[in-house]
């Protein structure tokens, strides 16, 4: 889940940069009733974190004779509302946009390929890959058809396209889009291109997830080479392009040179990635190492390289990330096998804590609590395996049992009551758009507020639309 948020806000910048591309280039806008100027004057008060007001502005411009039917603002609006992840009536400003666009401009007309992305970016909001996947190859198909098979905007579509299909897990077709696209960054660009590394990176995970480690670890160390010249070795890129070069030596059985790799990558993170280091947290997965360690029976040292992913967690202020708890989760599954199973033991306890239980339930939708019971039953698994392993600690893993079974009785009622209270409701309203802040500051980092500001605030919402008596913080 943390891997496809972080592919959204990806996206999100990257059909961002297609529609500014378009709109420069006069292929949109042109015969818009709203200004461009407009346009971006909402756009900034949605990054100055107004988006109600943006909102509010929007529709009051859509009431103004002549502008009902003006694709950019209706776009703009499905933006918007996806943002604060109000998925339904984003979709129906997206569909009304690229419905106004076409009537406007043509079927295939380059203009509609900035209301292409944005549908094709709602389709990964909301969780659909498959349906991204095809809105994007619409976009591709129409920048093929209108600007030529070899024109350089298909480049980035390629780009996206490869990233789906990894998230997807069909490295077949992420290896042929990523040939594609580094063809077309070869053709038009020099090799040190930001655009040519990128697509020599995403043909190299491509590769390693096919099960051609070799070829992967070759196109990977090109890939590294010229990112540290070019774009810097603290660039995220560059530490993504590492980190992958690190699993495809894990892969080919090299697992010192990818040990010591990701031990180098960690050691030096505060010190070399600079102010904007806590982001980079995000990217420095080092858990395919760790994994290949501990199957290679070298379990003191998976511990050690995971804790020392934990550290960069607490360093960069991010204790309340939900990166870290999946790091923390897969810690407890190292230590189950080890001297360490009380420890293992705690950290499932802190994991399955009340307060912990509330705030997951904060940052899934009603319709997504399934998503929520399957990672609350990964850590009851856990605990019952620790249990049948290390009878010693079985009193103790059989009391937190006891309790989270308690709390997995109140589910059915937690579904009704915030379900209900998820309606329309002013408080409903305001708990919405603040997970939708607090999920984006996940994937981008804090940006001069803290998370936990985020959460307390949440939190407040939540007690005021359920109260003290609700289900949701029963024992």
């Amino acid at each position: 889940m943390n891997a496809l948020r972080m592919v959204a806000a990806w996206l999100l910048m990257a059909a961002g940069l297609v529609y500014a591309c378009f709109v420069c280039a006069g292929h949109a806008d042109a015969a818009e009733t709203v200004s461009a100027a407009e346009i971006r004057a909402l756009e900034s008060l949605c990054l100055e974190g107004q988006p109600s007001l943006a909102m509010a502005q929007a529709a009051a411009i859509l009431e103004q004779p002549g502008t009902a039917d003006a694709p950019a603002l209706l776009s703009l609006l499905g933006r918007m509302h996806d943002a604060v992840a109000e998925f339904d009536r984003a979709a129906q400003y997206h569909r009304e946009a690229l419905d106004n666009a076409t009537a406007l401009h043509g079927a295939g007309d380059p203009a509609l390929i900035p209301y292409l992305s944005a549908l094709a970016v709602h389709h990964i909001h909301i969780g659909d890959l498959d349906g991204a996947s095809r809105w994007f190859e619409t976009a591709e198909a129409v920048v093929t058809q209108g600007l030529g098979p070899e024109h350089l905007n298909a480049q980035a579509f390629l780009d996206v396209l490869s990233s789906l299909a990894l998230l997807r897990h069909d490295p077949q077709a992420a290896q042929g889009n990523a040939t594609r696209s580094l063809a077309l960054a070869a053709r038009h660009l020099w090799p040190e291109h930001p655009a040519c590394i990128k697509a020599m990176g995403l043909l190299g995970e491509a590769m390693l997830k096919g099960g051609t480690a070799g070829a992967a670890k070759e196109m990977l160390g090109q890939a590294v080479q010229l990112g540290q010249a070019t774009l810097g070795p603290q660039h995220p890129d560059v530490l993504g392009f590492q980190l992958l070069k690190a699993d495809a030596l894990a892969h080919l059985g090299a697992l010192d040179a990818a040990a010591v790799l990701a031990r180098e990558i960690l050691r030096h993170a505060p010190d070399a990635w600079g102010p904007a280091w806590p982001r980079l947290v995000m990217r420095a997965d080092v858990w395919p190492v760790v994994e290949a360690l501990h199957r290679a029976g070298r379990r003191e040292e998976a511990i050690a390289l995971q804790r020392m992913r934990l550290a960069l967690w607490d360093a960069a202020g991010l204790a309340r990330h939900l990166g870290r708890e999946e790091d923390r989760l897969r810690l407890a599954l190292l230590l189950l096998h080890t001297d360490h199973a009380a420890e293992s033991l705690e950290i499932l306890e802190t994991l399955l804590a009340p307060a912990v239980w509330d705030r997951l339930l904060l940052v899934h939708s009603p319709a997504a609590l399934a998503a929520f019971e399957a990672d609350i039953n990964a850590r009851v698994q856990l605990v019952r395996t620790l249990a049948q392993l290390q009878p010693h600690v079985q009193p103790r893993a059989e009391t937190l049992l006891d309790a989270t079974a308690r709390r997995q009785r109140t589910w059915p009622a937690v579904q009704a009551l915030r379900q209900r209270r998820y309606a329309d409701t002013p408080e409903g309203l305001e708990q919405r758009r603040l997970q939708a802040m607090w999920l984006r500051m996940q994937l981008e980092g804090p940006q001069g507020v803290s998370l936990d500001l985020y959460a307390r605030r949440l939190e407040r919402i939540e007690a005021r639309m359920t109260g003290p008596t609700s289900p949701v913080f029963a024992p």
